[in-house]
């Protein structure tokens, strides 16, 4: 195996089955860190019970985030109201928030991220959770 930093045991094993759960994350940088940022136990306790319904380990914050995003200019009132009316049943602090979108920027550059929000939310064990990340997102963990 690597030498992944986790918070803890917790995170670890969360990790290990949102893998096993996305095995593209086995090949993938930006699966792999969209794992890792999830599997923090403050964010994956949220949605563990619905993560077999999902299709991405991201689709807990792109979920999240539709429902709450302001309404776009050009969006319609149609597409506004069916946005909105996601079934979540979780909320989430503003850290938890900003380590989703940093998970979603490190998968495919998401615009509403600023990594100095985010850095001011976090305590220092998110911090590290943060770093590990962006090492995961450059390839620094390869031989999965």
């Amino acid at each position: 195996m690597y030498n992944l930093r986790f918070i803890d045991g917790e995170h670890k094993l969360n990790y290990e089955r949102l893998q096993s759960l996305f095995p593209i994350s086995f090949h993938s940088p930006e699966y792999q860190s969209a794992c890792y940022i999830s599997a923090t136990p403050m964010l994956y306790d949220k949605f563990k019970h619905e993560i077999h319904n999902y299709n991405s380990p991201l689709q807990w914050i792109l979920m999240y985030q539709n429902k709450f995003l302001p309404r776009e200019d050009n969006e319609s009132d149609e597409s506004y109201d069916e946005r909105t009316q996601l079934g979540i049943d979780f909320d989430l602090t503003y850290s938890m928030k900003q380590l989703g979108c940093l998970a979603l920027n490190l998968f495919n550059g998401y615009k509403h991220f600023n990594l100095m929000d985010c850095l001011s939310s976090l305590d220092d064990k998110h911090v590290d959770v943060l770093k590990v990340a962006i090492d995961v997102r450059l390839g620094a963990y390869k031989g999965l």
